[in-house]
């Protein structure tokens, strides 16, 4: 079992979407990380975790939840 487990963007962006995108992480207790990035704030998670990240990002959008 590796103590270290790459990380992987899901999200970048900047102000109330960002809030938004780590509240949504939190609910579903999914573990991040923020980094600064070229455009905006990078939203981390682990590589076993993104797709279902992804996922719950892309359903809020859908919803007009985040936008």
């Amino acid at each position: 079992m590796s103590l270290f487990e790459p990380r992987t963007p899901v999200y970048s962006g900047e102000g109330d979407e960002l809030k938004k995108v780590e509240k949504l992480l939190h609910d579903h207790q999914i573990d991040y990380k923020l980094k600064a990035g070229s455009t905006g704030t990078l939203v981390m998670v682990k590589r076993s975790r993104a797709d279902e990240a992804e996922m719950e990002i892309r359903e809020a959008k859908a919803r007009n939840w985040l936008w």
